[in-house]
């Protein structure tokens, strides 16, 4: 599972961590993982028969089974309109699940969305599309994993409660992360050196697991709510 070190975990996070072992990552490292669904993988998508293929080679769990019973929805949810995955949505899950150095996910995760081997990536993109895209899956895609068979009915309405106030920071999170991760403001673009050692150094590179990502958002939560609007009962009618 995406363990993170030096927090205490909460009942929520714990049971997230353990629906989310049902997938199989949490033994593998994130190498061979990375390895394995690249050489399956076609132009940057995955079919379901290459999937079929990597499932087999790496044992993991890509269909449910006994209280893991919402694996199919997860991957249902990951599929685009063609039938495909996109490998790279696959891989950000892979990265944040597996076993590796921080400096082992901090260099894939660069890679993935290095696409073209260039060695940079513009500094824009850690926000938009980097730090987007593992919120997207630490939160929507492994968060919902849980099942009622896994937890009592109270702890599953807590496990969607923590994580509707994860999705209300999302944006003031992401902000906070990305201002953290890059220190001069001018910079437009970020290599591979640059990107790692920030992503280790920043909450000790607790954000490249699963459980450490959801579990600094919470943090931010509890320090800066979010501000609630009230409507006004006595405002004019449009």
């Amino acid at each position: 599972m995406g363990c993170a070190k030096s927090r205490p975990r909460s009942s929520e996070e714990v049971i997230i961590s353990l629906a989310e072992e049902g997938l199989g990552f949490q033994d593998l490292n994130v190498n061979l993982i990375d390895n394995t669904f690249r050489k399956f993988s076609h132009m940057g998508r995955i079919n379901q028969t290459q999937l079929k293929r990597i499932a087999k080679q790496l044992k993991i769990n890509i269909v449910d089974y006994g209280p893991h019973t919402k694996i199919n929805e997860m991957f249902y949810n990951l599929r685009k309109q063609e039938g495909e995955y996109f490998l790279k949505d696959l891989l950000i899950i892979g990265i944040l699940l597996g076993k590796g150095s921080h400096q082992e996910k901090a260099s894939l995760l660069f890679q993935v969305f290095d696409e073209i081997s260039e060695g940079a990536i513009e500094v824009s993109r850690i926000r938009n599309q980097i730090l987007k895209s593992m919120f997207e899956h630490c939160v929507n895609s492994l968060g919902n994993l849980v099942t009622p068979a896994q937890c009592s009915e109270s702890l599953e309405l807590k496990n969607k409660k923590y994580l509707d106030e994860l999705r209300q920071i999302e944006a003031d999170a992401i902000k906070k992360i990305s201002d953290g991760l890059i220190a001069d403001k001018t910079l437009k673009v970020i290599d591979e050196a640059e990107f790692v050692r920030a992503m280790c150094e920043f909450e000790m590179g607790n954000l490249l697991s699963s459980a450490g990502f959801r579990m600094y958002f919470k943090e931010v939560f509890v320090i800066s709510p979010p501000k609630k609007v009230w409507a006004n009962p006595f405002g004019k009618k449009k």
